[in-house]
């Protein structure tokens, strides 16, 4: 396992503050030796670009441990990341996904809404599911602000409208093949992308419902993304690796070496694989340049 770095405390303006810094890491991803890691975490497992450049990256913190949850921020200041409590309170947060300037977050059966200063409510209680949801887990967006949540244990995905209206998107009724969906991710078009944990397929799902597999086994597959070019990259949590499907439909290891890598997300602007490992407590930064 590689090893963890020490977290620098500095002061400011007499206050103490908990600082991630960039570190090299002993031992390059893939050949890529210019991946970087971010400490000062606990349990992350999903991590969110804002429109600001900022990461937000939700802490699970003690599973099962209600109230105890976060989502911590990332700023970067040149070579330094800045971490820094955003929103408190929150119970087994997971996948986080923005709409506009608001944050929308997972947590077990409720869907959280968290204003730029840090502010929650709740978007989504149990009450609003159609099938009473236990364990809440990916978000994505599409572009007219529909929101899809995986339930990995009900094996369902919902979607629901901005107004807090929700229905089944997807479940074994209409793909039987649907073992426990987790990572998800809409395109321009309204395609609907699922990671399965338990089968390891991708599915590719039209808004017609016609489904597909992209990716046959990405072993036991949590987070997905998309870079710029439309290459698409999943997470292996328990393989310590990240796949990679380019446009021409290619599935290579792109990086590996991880320790349970969950939601992944990509940087477009920094041109960086984002990878939250969930038992390391640290986020790591992936050159997507090779």
């Amino acid at each position: 396992m590689l090893s963890r770095k020490t977290i620098i405390g500095i002061s400011l303006s007499f206050l103490v503050l908990a600082v991630g810094i960039f570190f090299w890491l002993e031992k390059p991803f893939n050949g890529q030796s210019s991946s970087r890691t971010i400490t000062g975490f606990r349990t992350p497992e999903s991590v969110a670009v804002g429109p600001d450049g900022k990461y937000y990256v939700s802490n699970i913190g003690a599973q099962n441990t209600p109230g105890d949850g976060s989502i911590k921020q990332i700023a970067f200041d040149g070579e330094n990341a800045i971490v820094t409590d955003f929103a408190t309170g929150l119970n087994d947060p997971k996948g986080a996904a923005f709409f506009g300037k608001e944050l929308y977050v997972a947590d077990v059966n409720q869907v959280w809404k968290i204003d730029p200063s840090g502010n929650k409510s709740v978007f989504l209680t149990p009450e609003n599911f159609p099938v009473m949801p236990v364990f809440l887990n990916d978000t994505a967006f599409d572009a007219a602000g529909n929101l899809y949540v995986s339930d990995t244990f009900k094996s369902v995905v919902f979607r629901a409208t901005p107004q807090s209206e929700v229905s089944v998107a997807l479940d074994k009724s209409k793909l039987p093949e649907l073992g426990g969906p987790n990572g998800l991710l809409v395109d321009s078009e309204n395609n609907l992308y699922v990671v399965d944990l338990n089968t390891g397929k991708v599915w590719k799902v039209t808004p017609s419902g016609e489904a597909t597999v992209i990716l046959p086994n990405v072993g036991a597959g949590d987070g997905i993304a998309f870079d710029s070019q439309k290459n698409i990259y999943v997470s292996d949590f328990l393989g310590g690796r990240v796949l990679k499907r380019d446009t021409k439909g290619e599935i290579s290891i792109f990086a590996s070496g991880f320790t349970s890598p969950a939601d992944i997300t990509i940087d477009t602007a920094r041109g960086l694989l984002v990878v939250p490992e969930f038992d390391a407590n640290r986020v790591t930064l992936v050159p997507l340049a090779k």
